[in-house]
Order: structure tokens, then sequence, then C-alpha cells
């Protein structure tokens, strides 16, 4: 392989200003998602897992017009929360298109009609808030890989199943609706 396909660019770390869920809904303690989303807390094993094959990380922290593809051979949408401007759908179906970065995508829950219900008390402020959004925006993300032919659906999934001997647990996420 070439060096720069060993290299890896992953957006997680941030997301927009304001109340959003939890990304596992039957956690009900609190419906805060209060730690965001990082490849060195939660999203750590993924780190490790690339590293230990010899893969080299890098954290993408602003718009994906502030990268050059050509040096990547991956980017990894983890759980993205946050909307996308023209500019960068465009660059980035450039970038996919003419450039041959993959683009492995982590997607979340969303369920409009879901959110509006999820609402918490805040003692400070002694109001009703309701959350902004799903567990990533599923909306957002449709609309970036429409040209694609890729379509997340709204349906919040949940449930354990098995791929090969791997027995794993899908805490609440999105399904596939064309690819």
């Amino acid at each position: 392989k070439q060096w720069y396909q060993r290299r890896v660019a992953i957006t997680a770390g941030g997301y927009p200003l304001g109340p959003f869920p939890r990304d596992n809904l039957k956690l009900h303690t609190s419906p805060l998602d209060w730690n965001g989303d990082h490849i060195h807390t939660n999203f750590n094993g993924i780190y490790k897992h690339l590293r230990s094959k010899g893969y080299f990380v890098e954290i993408l922290s602003t718009h994906f017009e502030c990268f050059d593809a050509k040096n990547y051979g991956y980017l990894f949408l983890v759980d993205p929360e946050d909307a996308y401007f023209e500019s960068e759908i465009r660059k980035l179906n450039e970038d996919v298109n003419e450039k041959g970065l993959n683009l492995v995508v982590f997607a979340d829950w969303y369920n409009g009609p879901l959110v509006k219900h999820i609402k918490f008390y805040d003692e400070n402020t002694k109001q009703w808030v309701v959350l902004q959004g799903g567990g990533s925006n599923v909306p957002a993300l449709n609309k970036l890989l429409a040209a694609h032919g890729v379509i997340l659906g709204d349906k919040v999934w949940h449930g354990k199943f098995s791929v090969g001997p791997h027995a794993m647990e899908y805490g609440s996420g999105t399904s596939l609706l064309s690819f």
C-alpha cells in the first residue's frame, strides 16, 4: 500500500452547542450526551484497533475543506451531529469520486418525532429542555451521502446480533435504506 493509504482521518470529538441526547437510548440515568465522542474516550477501541494494524490516525477537527484527501486513504465520519455546508458536500464528493478517498460512516440513531419527546427538567433554569437532535444528524448525513446512493433510515434499531463468531449489542442506531 502507498503511505497515504495507511492514514485515517477521523471526525470525532466535537458537536454543536446545545443539549444533545445520549447515543444509547437504553441508558435512562441521564438523557444528555455529556462527554461527546472522541477516539481517546468512547471510540478508543477503534483507535487502538487501527493502530495495531499499522494505520496512522488523525483527528479532523475542522470542516472538510481544510484537509487534503490525497494524503489520506480513509475518512471516518464518527457519530456526526452537525450539519454540512454545501461546499463541504461538494469537496467530499470530489475527494471520494476523483481522489479515491474511502469514506466510512458510523451513524447513530435519529427519529424526529422521538427527539421531540426526549426532554429533561433543568434544575438550574427551572425549565423543561427539549433536545436538539438525535444521536447523529441523519438528515445531514443523507444529504451528504445522496450523490453515492446511500440513504439512512429514521427508525431507531437496537438489539443483539452476531456476525460470524462475533456477538455484539447494537445499543441504538439507524439502518441502511439504500446502498
